[in-house]
Formats: C-alpha cells, sequence, structure tokens
C-alpha cells in the first residue's frame, strides 16, 4: 500500500506538488527536502511562504534566510506569519522588509498575525503599493505611519484587533483601496481616541465596490465610506472587565 503511494506521488508532475507544498508550513514543506534528490529543491518553488507556529519561537534569520534562498525571480503568491510568541531580534524594519520583498515578487495575499505583546508597530507608510494585492489581512497588530501608495487591485481586507496610531492612518489605508469588494473589521481601535463626527468632510470617498461588511465599532468606520455595500453586518463585541 505505501509503495503504491509512493508511486502515485512520483507520477505527479513538479506543478502539482509545489502547488501541495504550499498549504504546507514552511518549516514542513522545507523538511521535505531529504525525502528525494527530485524534492530537494521543490519547497522553493511552492508559491508560498508559510509561517505559522504558535508554539515555537522563530528567529528572524530564518524569515531572512528562506526568502534570501527563493530569490527575486521566483513567484511569492501568499507570505502569511502568525506568530504568538517572541520572534528574536525582529523589529518594524523587519517586518516590512520581509512584507516588501514579498510584494517584490508579485505577492497576492497577506495575512501577518502577531501578538500586540510583542509592542512591534507595523509601517503601513513604508510599504511598496503593489498592483497585484487582492487580500490583506492584519491581526493584533500596532499600525503607525502613514499610508502612502495603495492597493488598487485589493478585494478583501480584514482587520481584527488592529489598533491605528492615528484615525487618519486608517482612512489613508480604505482610500488606498478604491476597488474593495468585502471588508472585515472587527474590535479596531485608534488610540487618538478619535470618534467620526458625521457632519465632517472625509477626503475618503465611498467604496463604490464593496459587497460585503462586517463591522464592530462603527465610530472607526464612517457610515459614508460603506453606503454603497450590499451587505452590512454588525459583530456585537462584549469586553471582560476582570
Amino acid at each position: 500500500m505505501a509503495e503504491t503511494v509512493i508511486n502515485d506521488i512520483n507520477n505527479f508532475s513538479d506543478d502539482i506538488l509545489c502547488h501541495i507544498l504550499s498549504f504546507l508550513p514552511t518549516k514542513d514543506a522545507v523538511a521535505t527536502s531529504v525525502l528525494s534528490k527530485r524534492f530537494r529543491p521543490l519547497w522553493l518553488f511552492a508559491p508560498s511562504i508559510n509561517f505559522t507556529q504558535p508554539n515555537e519561537d522563530i528567529g528572524s534569520w530564518v524569515v531572512y534566510s528562506v526568502m534570501r534562498m527563493r530569490g527575486l525571480k521566483l513567484p511569492l503568491k501568499r507570505f502569511c506569519l502568525k506568530i504568538n510568541g517572541p520572534i528574536y531580534d525582529a523589529d518594524s524594519f523587519d517586518i516590512s522588509t520581509w512584507v516588501n520583498g514579498a510584494i517584490q515578487r508579485g505577492l497576492e495575499n497577506l495575512d501577518l498575525s502577531l501578538s500586540l505583546s510583542l509592542d512591534i508597530n507595523f509601517p503601513l507608510g513604508n510599504i511598496l503599493g503593489s498592483k497585484t494585492l487582492m487580500v490583506l489581512k492584519l491581526n493584533k497588530l500596532k499600525v503607525d505611519n502613514v499610508f502612502i501608495d495603495g492597493f488598487p487591485c485589493l478585494k478583501t481586507m480584514h482587520l481584527d484587533d488592529v489598533v491605528f496610531k492615528e484615525h487618519r492612518h486608517l482612512m489613508h489605508l480604505l482610500s488606498g483601496c478604491p476597488n474593495l469588494e468585502e471588508l472585515h473589521a472587527v474590535k479596531p481601535v485608534v488610540e487618538d481616541g478619535y470618534t467620526f463626527n458625521h457632519d465632517e468632510e472625509f477626503e475618503v470617498q465611498s467604496l463604490q465596490n464593496l459587497v460585503t461588511v462586517r463591522v464592530s465599532m462603527a465610530d472607526c468606520i464612517p457610515m459614508e465610506c460603506i453606503r454603497q455595500v450590499k451587505f452590512l453586518g454588525f459583530k456585537e463585541v462584549y469586553h471582560h472587565h476582570h
């Protein structure tokens, strides 16, 4: 039975094997390089970098090494970094360097989740604009700096437990995504305590292509921005006091 499975795998093309490897955490994809001579380089061609080891420490050198080994010519469709533990020697500069490196490789899907306790700010203003990015998911991040270039092809944005230093940073992010179709914003926080005034004119115009919006705090996401949406949902968030 095992021999049959191995033979079946050997019949797969390299493209199919790389597609399969793209669903694995990068650590596991790299581990397949010891299986055979054929598998040795395949993980480099998987169109995904996926660091999702919530209970393990990770050194920043690991991420840099993987990015360097892939080179700039190999396309990268998805970059996922979900870390609850410490990232040794990593700071805001490292995070933006990794993201920009992924964008330069034609990134389509960016998924970042860090612990707010790490006190690492994500400088959106230092991130390159992208004409390929279609999905942006940020979770448990502190965002500072002003968003500049924009993501004109972005279709999906999730902002879960994201802390913005200033309300205008959130507005710049939205204004840079004119073709957004899905917005999911649960517990976004603005540190400057800004509350949207409905009499105030905003530079962010209504997002004309919105289909689905799910928010938990209407004050952070002005209704004027989402008035064209087809499906609107509000998520009730409970705050527990100890």
